[in-house]
């Protein structure tokens, strides 16, 4: 949840992030393309999740506009006002910097600035069109323009950086998973690796930091996986304590370290996507303590949607090892 003005910048409307010192809103005082501007101009928006609500005036800080937004919705669910009208940016260059606003914290700068500058380019591509009109099309045409700019002509690069788009565009409810079976993109990428699965033993011994990983992420939110707690559905542009999307230790490595090692206890196989309250009050429990809770409380489909299995005889820390023992793979635990 966070604060933003709708300001004109270069003779367009966008929604540029607030500025806070200390907790404090500082007025008109915006962030445009990571610098802080001076705005008069505009109207303040409360954000939370993919809503935009606009607020009367400027308020003093964040807490402020939540506890303002929560009266107004008491006064709505008693009838004594009408409910607020919720806008979205319609156009692809307007969803940009909300969007690295939200993925910002927890990033390095660098990071955020390399998919600011995927973004755009994918912009400058396909043009500013409205979110909803993006298609796999434009995300074929993108793949195929990172491969040819590629001094190796690598598919590999050129699938990385469409998965930043991606990611940005399954953020904003664009289908554009998958690649279609007669584009001349994917031929060719079959030409040069044979084959566009993923094997199990593939992902033996990759971490948080394989690309593989944000793969994972596009998968699960594909078959809808939510917060094992408040049912809410994964997504990186969440923002607060209680919601904002982490990646979580099934098994907790505070309980794996005594046999396993850091990178062991980070392997794909032992990462799921939680919010970050759930994190915190799961802690270090092992799976065998907390999992009957959340499946009482949310099901086993919560699971499910991220491939963790749920029988008692699994969930065993000892089972870890042969999720991680080289004969085995990560299939013997999923399995």
């Amino acid at each position: 949840m966070s604060v933003w003005k709708y300001v004109k910048v270069n003779g367009a409307w966008r929604y540029k992030a607030a500025i806070e010192d200390k907790g404090k809103i500082i007025p008109n005082m915006v962030r445009v393309n990571g610098h802080v501007e001076f705005h008069e101009e505009g109207t303040y928006y409360f954000r939370s999740g993919r809503q935009w609500i606009r607020l009367d005036a400027m308020p003093t800080s964040t807490q402020a506009a939540r506890e303002r937004l929560q009266a107004h919705d008491l006064a709505v669910r008693h009838g004594l006002v009408s409910a607020p009208s919720n806008t979205l940016p319609n156009s692809l260059r307007d969803a940009i910097e909300p969007y690295l606003t939200s993925y910002a914290p927890g990033h390095e700068i660098k990071t955020v600035n390399g998919i600011r500058r995927r973004l755009n380019a994918f912009l400058a591509l396909i043009g500013n069109k409205r979110l909803s009109a993006v298609t796999k099309e434009d995300v074929k045409k993108f793949w195929q323009q990172v491969v040819d700019e590629s001094p190796t002509n690598s598919w590999r690069t050129a699938s990385n950086e469409c998965n930043k788009v991606r990611m940005f565009l399954v953020e904003h409810g664009v289908d554009v998973i998958g690649e279609g079976k007669n584009s001349k993109g994917e031929k060719r990428l079959r030409q040069q690796v044979g084959r566009l699965d993923v094997s199990p033993d593939e992902l033996d011994g990759r971490n948080q930091r394989s690309a593989l990983f944000k793969t994972v992420f596009l998968v699960f939110r594909g078959a809808g996986a939510k917060d094992w707690r408040s049912q809410v559905a994964i997504a990186l542009n969440h923002s607060g304590s209680q919601h904002k999307l982490q990646f979580h230790h099934i098994f907790p490595k505070a309980v794996l370290k005594s046999n396993y090692t850091s990178r062991e206890a980070d392997d794909i196989a032992n990462l799921c996507f939680i919010a970050g309250k759930t994190n915190q009050q799961i802690s270090d429990k092992p799976p065998e303590k907390y999992f009957p809770e959340m499946i009482a409380k949310s099901g086993l489909a919560a699971f499910e949607a991220q491939c963790i299995p749920t029988e008692s005889h699994l969930i065993g820390t000892d089972r870890l090892g042969a999720a991680l023992s080289p004969s085995g793979g990560n299939t013997k635990f999923w399995q």
